[in-house]
């Protein structure tokens, strides 16, 4: 005799059986999605980080100019350290956060890489701007630095000279003849730099970015003024 007033007892179990497996099917395919949504949002992160230092920098290097003593030195960290400076220059490319100074006013300008306390084993690409005034001592309280770039695994320099001739490091000051002018210094024709960060909220998977900038043909000297 058939049961028409309901299920059977191998009926449900087999029903509930398929349920599990469908369940268990659109759960993974959630948790999938949820992790490609993820790793988007921290890679456009990191491209948004990429694009903002090198803009900066290059702004920086297109405004270069030569300055008595202080010269344009460069050197890539060694991997995975902390480095007090990877770039010192000079530039006209000066920024005031209160709006209180105008015009283009030369300004040492210095990047530098730091611990992110928001990554595990990060660097934080740091821009310090400090400007150049008659009289001036350099004093770290008169420092001005901000965060370009986070999450970084490490950064890398490649100076260019004139003989297209890559260098990992540059001073421009130990390269002036001793008889010539202190301003007459050399300067590379571009500058190589490669990021590399960290990605997906993990140590074992990077992304690297690279972008070349060319500094001017000639660089001027700086006009200085005395007290």
């Amino acid at each position: 005799m058939s049961n028409e007033n309901g299920f059977t007892l191998l009926e449900i179990l087999l029903a509930l059986s398929i349920l599990a497996v469908v369940g268990t099917m659109i759960g993974y395919g959630l948790h999938s999605t949820v992790q490609v949504v993820e790793a988007t949002r921290d890679q456009r992160e990191v491209y948004r980080f990429a694009q903002t230092a090198f803009s900066r920098i290059s702004d920086d290097l297109s405004s270069v100019v030569a300055y008595p003593d202080i010269g344009f030195e460069g050197a890539s960290p060694d991997e995975d350290a902390e480095a007090e400076s990877i770039l010192s220059l000079v530039s006209l490319a000066h920024l005031s956060f209160d709006g209180s100074e105008t015009g283009a006013s030369p300004a040492r300008i210095q990047y530098r890489l730091s611990g992110d306390a928001d990554s595990e084993d990060g660097l934080k690409l740091l821009r310090d701007d400090t400007r150049i005034l008659p009289g001036q001592s350099d004093k770290e309280d008169e420092i001005r630095g901000f965060v370009l770039a986070g999450g970084l695994r490490q950064v890398q320099l490649a100076f260019i000279d004139q003989e297209s001739q890559e260098a990992d490091s540059w001073d421009s000051l130990s390269l002036v003849e001793d008889d010539a002018d202190a301003t007459d210094q050399v300067f590379p024709q571009a500058v190589r730099i490669t990021l590399q960060f960290f990605v997906n909220g993990g140590q074992d998977e990077t992304l690297t970015l690279e972008t070349l900038i060319w500094l001017p043909t000639v660089v001027i000297a700086a006009e200085t003024r005395e007290n």
